[in-house]
């Protein structure tokens, strides 16, 4: 069996000016499911993707059901930038799924761990 690649995917959006940030983490499901080694870098806005959210109020879709299903797709390698984290005042015990927090001086690192980054 050949190596399986290495995906990171940095998730930088908002999960509520549009679709985009959710489809994205429904591409890194379909990835892990043909065996990709998928991990998820989260950064700026990105780390409200992590807080379980009222989406009735805000009309947006649910992002809690599809985090904690991840998994079921065998992606548990989660990072949340800790600036980031900080700008909005947020809580690593406040995050839905185990999230391992690192600095900035770590990005670099984690990056050259992976056949192939993308943003979104």
């Amino acid at each position: 069996m050949a190596n399986r690649k290495k995906i990171l995917y940095i998730a930088n959006t908002t999960p509520f000016a549009n679709p985009i940030a959710r489809e994205n983490l429904d591409l890194m499901m379909m990835l892990a499911s043909f065996e990709v080694d998928v991990s998820i870098l989260f950064i700026d806005n990105g780390v409200l993707q992590l807080l379980n959210t009222d989406n009735e109020e805000i009309q947006a879709r649910a992002f809690s059901p599809v985090l904690k299903s991840f998994e079921h797709y065998e992606i548990n390698k989660l990072y949340a930038l800790d600036s980031a984290l900080a700008q909005f005042g947020i809580d690593a015990k406040q995050l839905i799924i185990e999230t391992k927090i690192i600095s900035e001086s770590q990005v670099s690192e984690l990056i050259h761990q992976f056949d192939y980054v993308f943003k979104g």
